[in-house]
């Protein structure tokens, strides 16, 4: 739970009893800014900007986490094999290789869903035994999926040992 006086947020976990502090929060009149801070990670419904995603993705990429983005990715759809990041010029593009294609194609083309599960599946991974915070993780992602898609992001916090905490007007 979240405890706030004089604009810092607390956050606690409880067991048996007793309350462990685990992370201290500045609490503004704007959102906090997506980021990554001690196994905390915040992504709220306008998504991350590109350098996070690129920092983000440099972290994961040929690691074991990498496998879990694709996994998440594919889901959506499953044609899809393969995920680059890379600058274009002042802008970061996300490609990916379809099953069908030789040639690779903007991430974006597939949906904003499928780009919002990649930022979430980014994540995840980057919150490894901490926590994530996701704000309207279901907007952009076609309610036939969400129940696959909730099923693999428990998975993935129990494999990771991650606390997910979501937000949603989806259930």
């Amino acid at each position: 739970w979240v405890e706030h006086d004089l604009g810092v947020g607390d956050l606690f976990v409880e067991r048996d009893g007793s309350r462990e502090k685990r992370w201290s929060l500045p609490f503004t009149s704007t959102p906090l800014q997506n980021g990554l801070r001690d196994g905390f990670i915040y992504l709220r419904a306008n998504r991350h900007h590109d350098q996070r995603i690129h920092e983000m993705w440099r972290s994961v990429v040929l690691r074991p986490q990498e496998d879990v983005v694709l996994r998440m990715v594919a889901l959506l759809h499953p044609g899809v094999r393969r995920l680059a990041v890379d600058w274009v010029g002042p802008r970061l593009h996300v490609r990916t290789r379809l099953e069908d294609s030789e040639e690779p194609v903007p991430l974006s083309v597939l949906g904003a869903g499928v780009e919002d599960v990649f930022q979430l599946a980014l994540s995840l991974a980057h919150a490894r035994g901490g926590l994530a915070l996701v704000d309207e993780f279901a907007t952009g992602v076609h309610y036939l999926a969400l129940d696959d898609l909730w099923a693999m992001v428990f998975a993935e916090a129990e494999a990771s040992s991650t606390q997910v905490v979501a937000t949603t007007h989806s259930l």
